[in-house]
C-alpha cells in the first residue's frame, strides 16, 4: 500500500487538502486527532499529570488551552508529550494499515500531520505533500478561526521546521515529495488533482 503524509506548518491547509482529499473518496487519516484521543487513557493520564501536574486535567478532561500555552512555549514538554504519545500512534496507524489494506483492499492511504517530521514518522512514508502558504496569510486564518493570539501564533510556528530542512531529510531518504503553494484560493485543487 502506498503511504503519502500531508505536512506543512501551521495554518497552511493541511486539513483542507485532507478534506478535498476525502471528497474524492480518498482515505485520510489525522494524527492529530488520533493523537488527542489517548489523552483519556490509563497510563498516558497518569504519564501527563507527573509531567504537568494534576490540574492539567479539569472535570477529568484534558485542558487543551493549559496544555497548549505550556508545550507551545516549551520545547522539552513538547518533545516529552510527544515521545509519550509516540507508541499510541504507531500502533494506531499499523492498525489502520492493515484495516485500509488487507480488509478494504485500498492501495494508497493519506496521513496529515504536524509533527510527523520531528518524530521521525515520515521515514515510513513513500512520498510527502508539504502544504505552504504566506506566513501574513497563515497567521490571519489561524488568529481568526482558531482564536490564538499573534504572539502564539508566532510561537507555535517557530517550534515547526523548514521547508530546506525538511526539503533535506526527506532528500537524504530517497521520500519523494510535492510542494503544494496553497494562497485560499481554488488553485489547490489543481495542485492536488494528481492525488484524485
Amino acid at each position: 500500500m502506498r503511504k503519502i503524509g500531508i505536512i506543512g506548518k501551521i495554518g497552511s491547509g493541511k486539513s483542507y487538502i485532507s478534506q478535498l482529499l476525502r471528497e474524492q473518496g480518498k482515505n485520510v487519516i489525522d494524527l492529530d486527532s488520533v493523537a488527542k484521543s489517548f489523552y483519556d487513557v490509563k497510563y498516558v493520564k497518569a504519564e501527563m499529570k507527573n509531567i504537568f501536574g494534576d490540574d492539567i486535567y479539569f472535570e477529568n478532561k484534558l485542558n487543551n488551552k493549559k496544555l497548549a500555552d505550556i508545550i507551545f512555549n516549551d520545547t522539552e514538554k513538547l518533545e516529552q508529550v510527544e515521545k509519550l504519545l509516540k507508541p499510541y500512534i504507531l500502533d494506531e496507524l499499523h492498525r489502520e494499515y492493515y484495516q485500509q489494506q488487507i480488509i478494504n483492499n485500498q492501495d494508497v492511504i493519506f496521513v496529515e500531520s504536524a509533527t510527523m517530521m520531528k518524530t521521525g514518522l515520515y521515514k515510513d512514508f513513500d512520498e510527502i505533500i508539504y502544504v505552504d502558504a504566506p506566513y501574513f496569510l497563515r497567521q490571519k486564518h489561524v488568529v481568526e478561526k482558531r482564536g490564538v493570539s499573534e504572539e502564539d501564533f508566532k510561537n507555535r510556528n517557530d517550534l515547526q521546521m523548514n521547508f530546506c530542512d525538511i526539503r533535506y531529510l526527506l532528500e537524504k531518504e530517497n521520500i519523494a515529495y510535492n510542494f503544494v503553494d496553497n494562497n485560499y484560493t481554488d488553485d489547490i485543487i489543481r495542485d492536488i488533482k494528481c492525488y484524485f
